[in-house]
């Protein structure tokens, strides 16, 4: 493709839409009137009934590859995003691809985080905050390199990466200094911040999908 058709495309835009109940705010809606092409979540997809939807759904790539070919064609194309799409999010996915490799490529709206909610809620400053997300990994290297910092953690988690399984995981290198705090449902009804010692989140049943925060 040449510069100048490269040029000539619309730039597809990534939305955070921050923590909570995710639905559509008049700004965000006024980003998206003249979107043609959305890619989001499947259970966001449904608020848009007049707009191509493509699915982001685990293995990402048909997906991704189904935005890059409707930017290709010219059309307006726009990304949602859970947080922030920075913060391990679909935003460093797309920006790490070749065809977004032309800064005015992407155009990034920021969110509010997880982290940063969380953050709030404990009144905990963020700008010496290490955060990593063990969202889908086997590895866990590099959780082990940061707690020996002896910074406080955030920590994304999954179904099977959850706070019990980062307390055992702990507890079995010796590490139970830590106060492990577990945000869920932030900026919802159903929010809920919890406190509990290594050993108690150990033999604690956590759904996943929280954030993890170890406090040294």
């Amino acid at each position: 493709m040449t510069a100048s058709r490269c040029a000539a495309l619309h730039p597809v835009l990534v939305l955070g839409l921050g923590t909570g109940d995710q639905s559509i705010s008049p700004d965000t809606a006024c980003l998206l009137e003249n979107i043609e092409v959305l890619a989001a979540p499947r259970r966001m997809l449904e608020h848009f009934p007049d707009k191509q939807c493509i699915a982001l759904a685990a293995p990402l790539e048909k997906a991704l590859e189904a935005l890059e070919q409707a930017r290709a064609e010219g059309k307006r194309c726009a990304v949602l995003a859970d947080g922030d799409p920075l913060l391990f999010g679909i935003g460093a996915t797309l920006a790490a691809r070749p065809a977004f490799s032309a800064p005015e490529s992407l155009r990034i709206i920021p969110g509010i985080s997880a982290m940063q909610t969380g953050c709030a809620r404990l009144r905990l400053p963020w700008h010496n905050l290490s955060v990593l997300s063990l969202h889908g990994r086997k590895d866990w290297l590099p959780l082990a390199h940061a707690v020996l910092t002896g910074k406080p953690l955030c920590i994304y988690t999954d179904c099977r990466n959850n706070a019990a399984a980062i307390a055992a995981f702990l507890l079995e290198r010796g590490m139970d200094r830590f106060q492990m705090i577990v945000a869920s449902c932030l900026n919802t009804n159903d929010e809920r911040i919890s406190s509990h010692t290594l050993s108690e989140a150990a033999a604690t049943a956590f759904r996943g999908d929280e954030s993890v925060f170890l406090l040294p």
